[in-house]
């Protein structure tokens, strides 16, 4: 028989597949090489107990990638006889997402969604938690006190700036100073220890600025937010300041053409003192230090002392030192501060504790 008289009747398959065979080699499809090119195994597309003689020709597994078992994988055969369960079929990893199994791949993607809005969610709850928070904020601020005490256009002579003249010349300076603080206890009771004395306030602002010899006006400006940031000391008769607003400027350092100067604004959760132990029963708490001096609070225990070096000038705060009371200031020259009081005493120092 020749292949022509081949019918295609299905019992005939076995004698047609070398032929095919040998026209898809010479065609080049499939390589000549392989030891093992084809097999024989049950079709897949039709079911085996309908038509169990038919036959289909695929890839021997020697050519399938089994040194990848990322994209394959073997599993067990749902569509061969029964009779035969040792035999296997290689289906897509489900590292890939098996197209043949549209379960697996609908619970997969239905995971990924459910944990996208999951994320999702939370996101949006965070951004609600936030959101209230913020306007819990606003809330409070808006309802809080807006007390202030105001002094401007305090106008002093002071030695600062880089230049070499203004190093040695003093020059004007001009000061807008705003504090917040809650004066409903000082306006109840009259007592204006509860408030902020304005009178006390602009002392300590001359001595920071006509003592602090400041190169930049910016430590000036940050030197007074610090001093009247920090929790009063021990025997300082103030109210707590929420609040500072500074202007500083300087008029006549560009000849009249125009008038420099800063805006700095600070709250009180701004203002963090670092503390250095002097020796003895004396601590000093640092309120701005730049390379040029710097603005200390020291602290003297009672009966103890401290001695002021030479280079620093300083204003009585609290307590009593020796002679001096409250808003005694000591110039340049060096002194040693005693304390007479019962109570701790403390003083604005300015310049530098340390050479």
């Amino acid at each position: 028989m020749t292949p022509r008289s081949l019918s295609l009747h299905p019992s005939n398959l076995p004698r047609l597949l070398p032929l095919l065979l040998r026209i898809v080699q010479s065609l080049s499809i499939l390589p000549t090489e392989l030891p093992e090119p084809l097999r024989m195994v049950p079709s897949l597309s039709m079911r085996p107990t309908l038509l169990p003689e038919l036959f289909r020709t695929v890839p021997s597994e020697s050519i399938l990638p089994m040194e990848d078992p990322v994209l394959f994988r073997t599993v067990p055969s749902s569509n061969f006889p029964i009779e035969e369960p040792e035999l296997s079929r290689k289906v897509p990893s489900l590292s890939i997402l098996p197209i043949e199994e549209p379960e697996l791949f609908r619970t997969v993607i239905d995971e990924q969604a459910r944990a996208g809005a999951a994320n999702r969610r939370a996101m949006r709850a965070r951004i609600r938690i936030c959101d209230s928070g913020r306007r819990l904020r606003l809330a409070r601020y808006m309802s809080a006190h807006q007390d202030s005490i105001e002094l401007a256009n305090i106008e002093l002579e002071a030695i600062v700036g880089i230049l070499d003249f203004e190093r040695t010349t003093p020059q004007p300076v001009i000061l807008d100073l705003k504090l917040f603080a809650d004066l409903d206890p000082c306006g109840d009771s009259g007592d204006l220890a509860l408030g902020v004395d304005y009178a006390t306030v602009l002392a300590q602002v001359r001595a920071v600025v006509e003592e602090g010899r400041w190169r930049l006006i910016e430590s000036m400006a940050l030197a007074l937010c610090s001093l009247f940031l920090a929790k009063p000391a021990e025997g300082e008769s103030r109210a707590v300041v929420e609040r500072v607003d500074i202007r500083i400027r300087k008029p006549k350092i560009l000849g009249g053409i125009a008038i420099p100067g800063i805006h700095v604004s600070r709250s009180a959760n701004w203002c963090v003192l670092q503390r250095t132990e002097l020796g003895g029963d004396a601590y000093a708490d640092r309120l701005v230090q730049p390379s040029s001096g710097g603005a200390w609070r020291v602290h003297v225990a009672p009966s103890a002392f401290w001695d002021l070096p030479q280079h620093c000038a300083a204003l009585v705060l609290a307590g009593e030192f020796d002679d001096l009371s409250v808003g005694s200031r000591i110039p340049r020259g060096g002194r040693t501060l005693v304390n007479i009081g019962e109570g701790p005493a403390t003083a604005l120092v300015l310049g530098r504790l340390h050479e």
